[in-house]
């Protein structure tokens, strides 16, 4: 099974987003063991393809960044920053041993109320130990995609998190700012199949290599 997420990047301030990410995922993993559970990140919008993918193996347990909003309008980004989370379980016998689990493994009703159990009220911290705010869980609902295995049973959790984006917590200190030049860029050029193709569409000079 899958473990947590990376560790954060030396030379770069945690900050908020990444921080809450980190401790809302290593306090589902206190209460769904990494050694039982799957867990993964869920992009925005999800496809079946992308979801099925995900979900090869359960118990899963994903977490998916939704937004922050601020509505102050103030020098400070503060406001709520929305994470989901979400639960699928997979039981070929029916659909009352996927809500309500069998000798081999619980339901989707007993992990759903677990996670709310686990999250709702926890305090966030950075790499640093700094609070970044409370989790406050708004809904958690019974949920299915078009195309997704009918096998499955999931839930998602809707978690609110109070928090603000300030320069001095996410922007790396001047010292620090050759890291930058180690960044790898891919380029994705529709249709270009030469060199002369490229340097058209991106106006820089490129060299191909045949093999």
């Amino acid at each position: 099974m899958s473990g947590g997420l990376p560790a954060f990047v030396a030379g770069i301030p945690d900050g908020p987003l990444p921080g809450i990410g980190r401790s809302i995922q290593a306090r589902l993993q206190q209460v769904f063991p990494p050694a039982k559970f799957e867990f993964g990140i869920v992009p925005a919008n999800v496809t079946a393809k992308q979801w099925n993918k995900l979900t090869v193996r359960t118990p899963f347990i994903g977490l998916g960044w939704t937004m922050m909003q601020d509505r102050t309008e103030s020098p400070l980004f503060k406001g709520i920053c929305a994470w989901n989370v979400f639960i699928a379980v997979m039981n070929e016998r029916g659909l009352k041993e996927r809500y309500f689990g069998d000798a081999q493994a619980p339901g989707l009703l007993h992990l759903a109320q677990i996670a709310v159990a686990a999250v709702n009220g926890m305090k966030t911290t950075d790499a640093g130990g700094n609070g970044l705010g409370s989790v406050f869980v708004r809904r958690v609902a019974n949920a299915h995609g078009e195309n997704f295995d009918e096998n499955q049973a999931i839930a998602v959790l809707d978690l609110e998190v109070v928090t603000t984006i300030q320069a001095a917590d996410v922007i790396p200190n001047p010292a620090d700012l050759g890291l930058f030049q180690t960044l790898a860029i891919d380029w994705n050029f529709t249709g270009a199949s030469s060199a002369t193709d490229l340097n058209d569409v991106a106006g820089i000079p490129v060299t191909m290599e045949s093999s």
